[in-house]
């Protein structure tokens, strides 16, 4: 990143060179000075009042101030609002106000349309700045000069929200819109062109020339078109048709397989290149229609011509694109700039021209390319076309530029300003048929930093037709039109066709085999050449001679200047050979040669020095052609059928446009299919498009389909049908613009506003550059590129229309990590670390980018955001990158980086996405510095997208500059973003983006376009607009008053303590918190109360736990009154349990009811102590409370079982079968004197225990859950139906004197309201219930009165509405009786009377009625008067159908009387019982239920638990003996529950439960061993290897255990890691068996403290009554490397020092080594040879990379082969390793490359010696390997011996044994040796001696 600065002397332009231009360095500052002055402020607060003519607004001091801190000084004009304007073109009336004595120069500037809208800004200076400074109310009104209808303000939409929040008069764009907005303008019919009924097939080709289609590739993609008449099928260009022809031998017209459509295929052009640089596909369609006929090729066959065609007139072009300038003056202006300004483009080649090009001819560089051409035949001109790029400050070129053409100096310019150039060559004599060579050179320049970047060279003349490569060029024939025959060699099959494009005709044309040759010599300039079909044997200018040779089988050799080997060749030949030999000056031959070459038949004359070409056919002497002269070409085509070669004739009437290619030459086009989908409807409709490669088409409408989820308007869009439907099927960057223009201006509203690119892109789309790997899947725009560009869609101007935003993926893997992230990000719980807010800045001595974020840090710390801050700088992290690492790991929700960088590296570093673990943690990045935004880098994966594109970590999307990046621009994006975020509660990341951009309209331009979002804009940043107020489960610490995490019941207290977390805005309101504890059914209720959330804050309660061992339950809610307005409530409560440990062990076996062994009892209970205070004492009771054992345990007895584990007890008595005992246990403190009470279990002993019996007995029901059953003890003890008893007392008095009364009293309880008052009462109720019935009736009147509750109804009542079983109770009072006797004495019989009155009575067991009715006397012996019996007293309790009352009294009717009775029975008619659970089991036996009386009254219930504790009825049965069980499937329900309803259907014999039992196999109980857990180290270093051990044992007595698994989880107990988990598979163990486990892990994802649990679980069994002891931890520190890595270097297996030697094309290895076992990945070694990046390149080939482990410390492996690369002499070297510590080592040095063989350092050893010798010696070469002899001499120069030995570049050792020929040894004395080498090139011979002492 450039940080610029003010300096004096730099606000205005100066003349800086008197040549008018300005040094870079001024000029950058002066760049930035000019256009800063267009920076506005956005976000600050203005107070503005709306009226219909306009606004006025106040500015507020804040704002002033701020303004007056920005760069510049008074000559700078700042924004000091835009506001949205009427019309554009026309300034709105500006006034200002507040400042009578000031002067104040106010300006206004237009900054363009924005979706309709036209933007003005109001600027002023620092000058005028500090003047509104001085005024009280600086204000501005401004008058549009049109009024508005309408009331206002007008909010915006959420649409216009988005695009016009800034404006000052935001309220007023609703109006504007409607008053201003244009009408789109349609468009033309003939572009739409592509119709979404029809049928298409997509044809693209590469070439200009004949082109083909099978037609089984056409019905591949549309099979319904077989059969089809080809003159219904149309092949299209540019929506136009164009002409093919059926080429096929059988040509009915109609489509097959068979068929082969031929027609003439283009290239792609550029607007004004040759070749397009965005595709290289020409398309055409194919498509069906019969409505009109397809335009054809018709079939000439003509045989007469009027002339021979000699010449044609035809195009050749050569051109490469394997360079891109920037841009002239350092790149600088290219870089700044997105367009193709200044120069910058693709080039062949960039030469530098202040330094010599090439040793061989000094300055020249004559060789540059070379093509094969046909003879030239009249006039034309040669393109050579270069541009001149300047260096600093200097653009005069002092030396000529100069073309060259086969040696030959063609022409030349001095060149004086830079541009692009043409050096025209008039002269095309200078061609030659076959191969030419065209060049450039020049002089030395005196200048520093010109370059002549090399674009193409272009040919344009009258040639002979000649075929290249089988392919005959486009020709346009200017000759007189007439029949012409036409010859045209070199096609490579028969069947060759001509076509005319013009008068679209096809001609077959015939011809003969042969061999086509070209040959050329020049004497002058020593160039020769040789072409053999087309293939260009040899060029060069070097004088000399070259002989080739044409096999019969079609291979080809050559010979140059080797005259022996030329002889060899010669003098075996075999017949038919073709012979072609060129020389540059024949006096060079030798005699020999020349005599050899004429009795071959070559007529070769030494007598002149001239140039020489021939050319014959060995055995054909009439073949021979031959030229000696200055310039020597012979051309032409040999005729013989041993050769592959065709020359063809034709013949042509009127030909015009002619193409030509055989059968095997023409080019086979491309094919598509083509979708149907109709872009141009009007009818379309999206606000959010997301245009995607074909490839990444189902991750693309899986992501649109959750955003449709979302509530958007979306839809996805091929940009191969923009292409198709807008472009005519080209790619391009302008169709797609062209699409969006359409799309925003056509489609229905609400119009576009995001854009989704969905696809990498890249500059270099064809991948023209060697380093260039990227595919461009959707393209951009530019260098630097910009998306930004695409939502320009209206106006001339950077306001953009839609925002724009680019997913990167370039495979379908990446796609699919890139939604997975989205969509888990979107739907993620909210969580802390979404109120993080990072900053990454690089500090240096100089330079310091902290102030960036600074600028902007109070928008996320304070109010309304409430954020936290982590940041970090070069000098706070004190080398140790890990920081910043631990700082994204532990959550981030926006990171900002701000420093140097480029496309892959920052300049502070060391957290790449590699090394990050920040799983369900992705950021939002946004960096500010240079290029780290340049997703379209056509070489590697950029940084930005490298966060974005990771699996599972990294970022949720990126946004930075694809250019250079500025701190002063940095700062405003950042104010712009971070204001637009806190301020105006922006959040989705488009949003942001855009509004960071917004204000560079008028000024940075560059930075506007190449600030680009990588990627979704829709993404939201997870702050809540409200507050989002949350409490997690993870959250919650609960502790003891000594904060112990156990909490036992001794404890007084338990302190709670919850974080309550904000994801949203600060709120302005306290939030209220409760605690609800719940506790054996009883809840308390706590409250607690934090003035403001911002981001988390604890809170803690506390609660009574003394005594109160057991689960607690508990829910903590805040803001549980919703007193703060949030958007999500759910997340504001947690419910859970923590449990108050009982002091006491566990019952393990037996548990509660199981059964035991008589003979043997043995007892199990689990520890939960660990000191050696410890004791447990247990006792055995009888049913009967009679002691039978009891003891007490030590600590030393049960600790063997590994820390406390278990304590077993196993006394010596026998039991009672089938008798009930008592096990108690308690543990015992001999310390605090503290026992724990008492846990006592009943049991049944059995003689069989090897499964379990479950068994509860009546005596033991308190145990159990009771309905309406009691236990009653008669000859067995029996649980049965529950009976009461109540008193009923029914009160009666008939006349009493002033005193008439009846009352009927439930339990001293009377029930009537008025017992003065009522005359007959009537109560009734079930047995089974206690509910009370009451009527009264009035039977003082007779059933003849209707009118009243008579007679009648009381009848009717006692006999229709009361069950028989009712306990009824009546009572007559107040003469109650003389309705019945009223109708008694009138005789009506068919009335209710007294007879109807005793048989109702009788039926609720009367016998006193008939007393009442006639006794002559009272009970006490008075006289009964029968004209008082109507008034008689009377009161019954009886029951509905019995025989006899309860009890029943009549009397006189003065009296009151009293029936009375206190056995009224209630029963329970049904009851239940539920046992507690029964389990765990993993294989369900039987169950068993006796009693008595249980045949129809007793139902049976089996509930079953799931794994999950979900209860779940099972079984439902009428039986009660022998249940089975067995189809319950244990593994899903390990526990059961029985339930049993009595039902009472008789009054006697209730059913009675004696006992219930079950019989089950248990589960068997995994611990894991405390002791046993530990690590192998207590700390390592990260990445090293680990090692935890486990054991694990079976604790139960009576079952073997399944397969089970060990899971190890590393947990991060500091802020960096990630969590981990491995899985161990166990074998089953048996009772008390014991297992142990070693796990061995990595540790590079490991917290600096991990915390390391072990758990077991059983693999196929859930047990969970006892999981603690399933899990144990401990931890492990974790250590960072900062030791960085080595590197060695090896060339071809050898390692190499600064300056070795190595071969020409070594292959080089770069091996790295480390401490840390982290791995190093290749992306993280940079090599530079000669500064070029290796081995991105196309001089690096076999390149791969190993990486290493198990190998002591070495990492890994680079390598690969350099090719044609390194020079001769030193070649300079860096490579730089960084581990994934990011520690750095540098590694410089020069590897030499000999230019010639040499051999140095002879050293042999031992000398003198006593028999052996070696010798060292040091070979410098570029061959591979030597062959050498070394003879060994004798004092008198005899040979003695000669060992022979291969030697190779670098160091050898020779040995030699001291033995001679006959392999004796040699005697004492001096010897002398010599090594002679044998390789390709010369090696001083080495010369030595030696001496053997024997």
């Amino acid at each position: 990143m450039e940080q610029f600065q003010q300096s004096d002397g730099i606000v205005s332009v100066k003349n800086l060179h008197q040549s008018r231009t300005y040094s870079m360095i001024n000029f950058r500052v002066l760049y930035i000075t000019i256009i800063i002055g267009l920076l506005p402020i956005v976000g600050f607060s203005q107070e503005v009042s709306l009226s219909s003519q306009g606004f006025r607004t106040k500015i507020q001091e804040n704002t002033l101030r701020y303004m007056l801190t920005l760069e510049g000084d008074d000559t700078v004009r700042y924004s000091l609002f835009e506001y949205a304007a009427i019309k554009d073109g026309k300034q709105s009336k500006l006034t200002f106000l507040g400042c009578e004595n000031s002067s104040i120069t106010t300006s206004q500037k237009y900054l363009g349309i924005r979706r309709g809208i036209h933007i003005w800004s109001v600027q002023v200076s620092k000058k005028d700045i500090r003047a509104m400074l001085a005024c009280a109310a600086p204000t501005f009104t401004v008058d549009y000069g049109v009024a508005l209808s309408g009331v206002f303000p007008n909010p915006l939409s959420r649409q216009e929200k988005t695009h016009f929040d800034d404006l000052v008069n935001k309220d007023h764009v609703p109006y504007i819109l409607r008053s201003t907005k244009d009408i789109p303008k349609p468009l033309l019919n003939e572009q739409k062109w592509l119709h979404s009924d029809s049928q298409y097939v997509k044809v693209s080709t590469k070439k200009d020339g004949v082109a083909f289609v099978t037609g089984n590739q056409l019905l591949q993609i549309q099979p319904s078109w077989e059969g089809v008449s080809l003159s219904g099928l149309h092949l299209m260009s540019d929506g136009k048709p164009y002409p093919y022809s059926e080429i096929n031998d059988n040509r009915d017209n109609k489509l097959d397989n068979n068929d082969t459509l031929a027609f003439i295929g283009q290239r792609t052009v550029g607007d004004s290149t040759w070749h397009d640089l965005v595709t290289d596909e020409r398309v055409f369609f194919f498509t069906k229609n019969s409505s009109f006929t397809s335009l054809r090729y018709s079939w000439s066959d003509e045989t007469q011509y009027d002339a021979i065609l000699e010449s044609v007139e035809q195009e050749y072009h050569l051109e490469k694109n394997n360079w891109f300038h920037y841009g002239d003056i350092d790149g600088y202006f290219g870089n700044w700039f997105t367009e193709l300004r200044f120069g910058k483009g693709f080039y062949w080649k960039e030469e530098s021209i202040d330094q010599p090009w090439d040793l061989l001819n000094g300055l020249q560089k004559p060789l540059f390319t070379h093509c094969v051409l046909p003879a030239v035949k009249g006039s034309g001109e040669i393109h050579s076309v270069s541009r001149l790029s300047v260096g600093d400050d200097r653009i005069v070129l002092d030396q000529l530029v100069q073309s060259t053409i086969n040696g030959n100096i063609g022409a030349d310019i001095r060149q004086e300003n830079q541009g692009l150039t043409a050096i025209t060559v008039n002269n095309p004599s200078l061609l030659m048929p076959g191969v030419n060579v065209f060049g450039l050179q020049a002089g030395v320049s005196t200048l520093r930093g010109l370059r002549l970047l090399v674009d193409y060279f272009h040919c344009k003349a009258q040639f002979a037709p000649e075929a290249i490569n089988g392919v005959f060029h486009k020709a346009v024939i200017t000759a007189e039109q007439k029949k012409y025959k036409m010859e045209v060699p070199g096609f490579k099959d028969k069947k060759v066709l001509l076509y005319d494009n013009i008068n679209r005709t096809i001609t077959q044309g015939s011809g003969k085999k042969g061999l086509k040759y070209s040959l050329s010599s020049q004497n002058e300039n020593g160039y020769s050449s040789v072409c053999l079909q087309d293939s260009a044997l040899y060029y060069g200018i070097q004088n000399g001679w070259v002989i080739a040779f044409a096999y019969p089988n079609g291979t080809f050799s050559i010979i140059q200047n080797d005259q022996d080997k030329a002889i060899a060749e010669l003098n075996n030949l075999p017949t038919n050979t073709v012979i072609a030999f060129v020389c540059t000056g024949t006096d060079m031959l030798s005699s020999q040669m020349s005599k050899v070459l004429r009795e071959n038949g070559l007529s070769i004359n030494t007598q002149n020095n001239i140039a020489y070409t021939g050319i014959i056919q060995k055995g054909n002497s009439s073949s021979l052609k031959e030229v000696s002269d200055r310039i020597a070409i012979t051309n032409g085509f040999l005729v013989s059928d041993e050769f592959n070669a065709y020359k063809t004739e034709f013949v042509i009437p009127n030909p015009q446009v002619l193409y030509a290619a055989d059968i095997r030459s023409m080019e086979q086009a491309k094919i598509y299919s083509v979708s149907n989908n109709n872009l141009f409807s009007e009818s379309q409709k999206a606000e959010v498009l997301i245009i995607t490669h074909p490839m990444f088409a189902v991750q693309a409408q899986r992501l649109a389909d959750f955003r449709k989820q979302q509530g958007h308007d979306i839809r996805v869009v091929s940009v191969e049908d923009i292409y198709n439907q807008f472009g005519y099927g080209k790619k391009s960057q302008h169709v797609i613009k062209s699409f969006l223009q359409y799309a925003y201006n056509t489609w229905k509203s609400p119009s576009l506003t995001k854009v989704l690119f969905f696809g990498n892109a890249s500059w270099d789309p064809l991948k023209l550059l060697p380093t260039s790997t990227q595919t461009d899947y959707v393209p951009t725009y530019g260098v630097p590129v910009s998306d930004f560009w695409y939502g320009l869609v209206e106006g001339n101007d950077v306001q953009p229309e839609i925002i724009i935003g680019r997913l990167t993926p370039s495979s379908m893997k990446d796609a699919q990590n890139i939604v997975d992230k989205l969509i888990e990000y979107d739907t993620m719980a909210v969580q802390p670390w979404m109120k993080n807010f990072g900053s990454f800045s690089e500090q240096g001595k100089d330079e310091d980018f902290t102030f960036l974020f600074a600028s902007v840090e109070d928008y996320v710390f304070l109010e309304p955001i409430g954020g936290n801050v982590v940041a970090h700088s070069t000098t706070s992290i004190q080398g140790r990158p890990q920081v910043l690492r631990d700082a994204i790991n532990n959550g981030l929700l926006w990171l900002n980086y701000s420093g140097h960088g480029s496309t892959l590296y920052f300049g502070l570093d060391g957290w790449q996405a590699e090394n990050l673990n920040n799983t369900s943690k992705y950021f939002f990045l946004g960096t500010h510095s240079c290029q780290t935004g340049a997703f379209a880098d056509p070489v590697t994966e950029t940084r930005n997208e490298s966060y974005v594109n990771s699996e599972k970590k990294g970022a949720i999307a990126a946004t930075g500059d694809s250019g250079w990046g500025y701190s002063n621009i940095a700062m405003e994006m950042m104010y712009n973003a971070y204001s637009g975020f806190a301020r105006d509660s922006l959040r989705q990341l488009g949003d942001i983006t855009y509004r960071a951009k917004l204000k560079f309209g008028g000024g940075y331009t560059f930075a506007a376009l190449q600030y680009s979002l990588i990627g979704d804009p829709l993404t939201r940043l997870r702050l809540d607009i409200k507050p989002d107020l949350f409490i997690r489960k993870i959250d919650v610490n609960i502790r003891n008053e000594n904060d112990a995490t156990e909490i036992a019941e001794d404890d007084s207290l338990a302190k709670v303590t919850v974080v309550v977390h904000n994801a949203g805005i600060v709120p302005s309101k306290s939030a209220k918190i409760r605690l609800i504890r719940t506790y054996n059914v009883i809840s308390d209720t706590l409250f607690a109360e934090i003035p403001q959330v911002w981001s988390n804050q604890k809170v803690e309660f506390l609660l009574s736990v003394k005594n109160m061992p057991g689960n607690h339950t508990y829910s903590i809610a805040v803001n549980y009154d919703k007193s703060i307005t949030e958007n999500v409530y759910q997340n504001n409560s947690i419910s859970d349990n923590f449990t108050v440990f009982s002091q006491n062990a566990l019952a393990f076996d037996p548990q509660q009811f199981w059964s035991v062994n008589a003979e043997r009892p043995e007892f199990r209970v689990l520890a939960r102590v660990n000191n050696s205070d410890t004791q447990f004492e247990m006792k055995i009771h009888d049913g009967k409370n009679i002691l039978m054992a009891d003891t007490i345990l030590s600590y030393s007895v049960f600790s063997k079982s590994g820390k406390s584990l278990y304590v077993d007890w196993n006394p010596a008595l026998k039991l009672q079968v089938d008798s009930v005992y008592y096990f108690s246990f308690r543990n015992i403190n001999n310390v605090t004197k503290k026992n724990s009470a008492w846990t006592q279990l009943p049991c049944v002993a059995r003689k069989n225990i090897d499964n379990v019996e479950w068994f509860i007995d009546a005596e033991r029901s308190s145990l159990m859950q009771l309905n309406n059953l009691i236990k009653v003890t008669s000859q067995r003890t029996s649980l049965t139906l529950n009976e009461e008893r109540s008193t009923w007392k029914i009160a009666s008095c008939g006349q009493g004197s002033g005193f008439r009364y009846g009352q009927i009293f439930i339990n001293g309880e009377g029930t009537v309201s008025k017992p003065d008052q009522v005359q007959c009462v009537v109560v009734h109720k079930s047995k089974y219930s206690n509910d009370i019935r009451q009527r009264i009736f009035e039977t003082y009147n007779s059933s003849l009165d209707v009118k009243v509750p008579n007679t009648r109804n009381f009848y009717r009542y006692i006999m229709d509405s009361i069950p028989n079983g009712d306990i009824v109770g009546v009572t007559f009072a107040n003469s109650g009786f003389r309705g019945f006797y009223f109708i008694h004495d009138l005789g009506l019989n068919n009335e209710i009377s007294l007879d109807s009155l005793r048989e109702a009575l009788q039926s609720i067991g009367s016998v006193l009625i008939d007393s009442t009715l006639s006794a002559k006397y009272y009970p006490n012996g008075e006289l009964f008067p029968d004209n008082m019996r109507w008034t008689s007293s009377f009161a019954i309790i009886g029951e509905k159908g019995a025989a006899t009352a309860f009890d029943e009294i009549y009397g006189d009717p003065k009296d009151t009387i009293y029936a009375q009775s206190n056995n009224i029975p209630t029963f329970s008619k049904n009851g239940s019982l539920l046992t507690s659970k029964i389990g765990e089991s993993q294989q369900w036996d039987s169950l068993l239920i006796r009693g008595k009386n249980l045949a129809n009254q007793c139902v049976v219930h089996i509930y079953g638990f799931s794994t999950n504790n979900v209860p779940l009825g099972i079984i439902k049965t009428d039986s009660t003996y022998a249940i089975s069980m067995r189809d319950i499937n244990a593994s899903l329900i390990p526990e059961i529950r029985v339930g049993i309803e009595l039902q009472r259907k008789l009054d006697s014999n209730p059913p009675q439960i004696y006992d219930i039992s079950t019989t089950f196999i248990p589960i068997p109980e995994l611990a894991i061993i405390p002791a046993s857990l530990r690590l192998s180290q207590d700390s390592v270093l990260r990445g090293d290897t680990l090692t935890v051990f486990t054991d694990v044992v079976n604790l139960s007595k009576r079952v073997s255990s399944d397969s089970a698994e060990i899971r190890t989880l590393f947990i991060p107990k500091s802020s960096n890691g990630i969590l981990t988990q491995t899985t161990q598979i166990i074998p089953g163990l048996r009772t008390d068996e014991v297992y142990s486990s070693s796990l061995q892990t990595e540790t590079s994802n490991f917290g600096t403290v991990t915390s390391v649990e072990a758990s077991v679980r059983q693999k196929y069994i859930h047990e969970f009554s006892y999981t603690f002891n399933n899990k144990y931890e401990t931890s492990v520190k974790v250590g960072e490397d900062i030791v960085p890595p080595t590197i060695e270097v090896f060339a071809d297996s050898m390692k190499v020092n600064d300056g070795d030697y190595v071969l020409p094309n070594p292959y080089l290895a770069f091996v790295v080594s480390d401490n840390s076992l982290l791995k190093i990945d290749s992306s993280r070694i940079l090599i530079r040879i000669n500064g070029r990046l290796f081995p991105f390149t196309n001089k690096a080939e076999n390149a791969r990379y190993i990486h290493h482990y198990g190998e002591g410390t070495k990492r890994g492996t680079f390598s690969f082969r350099v090719k044609d690369f390194l020079g001769l002499g030193d070649n300079n070297m860096r490579v730089i390793v960084e581990d994934a510590s990011a520690n750095k080592d540098t590694l410089s040095m020069k590897l030499w490359v000999a230019s010639e063989n040499s051999v140095n350092n002879v050293k042999p050893y031992p000398n003198p010696s006593t028999g052996a010798i070696s010798l060292d010696f040091t070979l410098r070469t570029q061959e591979v390997a030597i062959p050498f002899i070394m003879t060994i001499y004798d004092a008198q120069g005899r040979v003695i011996r000669r060992v022979a030995d291969i030697g190779n570049l670098g160091d050898n050792t020779l040995y030699y044994d001291g033995k001679d020929e006959q392999y004796n040894d040699i005697p004492s004395g001096v010897y002398s040796f010599s090594i002679q080498f044998y390789g390709m090139s010369y090696t001083e011979p080495i010369n030595g001696g030696f001496v053997i002492i024997r």
